[in-house]
Parts: structure tokens; C-alpha cells; sequence
């Protein structure tokens, strides 16, 4: 099944864009200057929805084909 990407922002930080799709999720900053890929689709698979928690940003939840996945430090793990 194919999809468009989606964007989430970071609550605490206007600058942080978060682009969950077909491809996995990545992590723009810094006004989208900087890309980096957190969960690829090779691995964690397509991301359908993402949650970025408004008062506690570093956890995430991210929610693919295979299953829900959380981090605790933005992203980092």
C-alpha cells in the first residue's frame, strides 16, 4: 500500500519537523536545513501514524506494518 508523508512538529520546538511515510521517518531541524533518517523502511517498515507527546517531546511513538515502536530520548533509540 502506498501513501503520502505526513508531518508532525515538535510542540517544545517549532524548528523540529518529524516526516512519517512509505519511506520510514525522518527528522528534519534547524528550519528543515538538516535530514536525518530515524527509522528506515528496510527495518522498522512503513510508518503510518507518529506521536509526539506534548509535554514530555522525547518520547515517540511511531506505528508501522509490523508494529509500535517507542523512544524516550527523541529518537536517539
Amino acid at each position: 500500500m502506498e501513501f503520502s508523508d505526513r508531518l508532525y512538529s515538535n510542540p517544545m520546538d517549532a524548528s523540529t519537523i518529524w516526516v512519517c511515510g512509505d519511506r520510514g521517518l525522518r527528522h528534519w531541524n534547524d528550519y528543515l536545513q538538516e535530514s536525518t533518517l530515524f527509522a528506515d523502511h528496510a527495518t522498522y517498515m512503513c510508518c503510518h501514524d507518529l506521536l509526539v507527546f506534548p509535554h514530555t517531546p522525547d518520547r515517540i511513538w511511531m506505528g508501522t506494518d509490523s508494529d509500535l515502536w517507542e523512544t524516550l530520548n527523541g529518537g536517539e533509540t
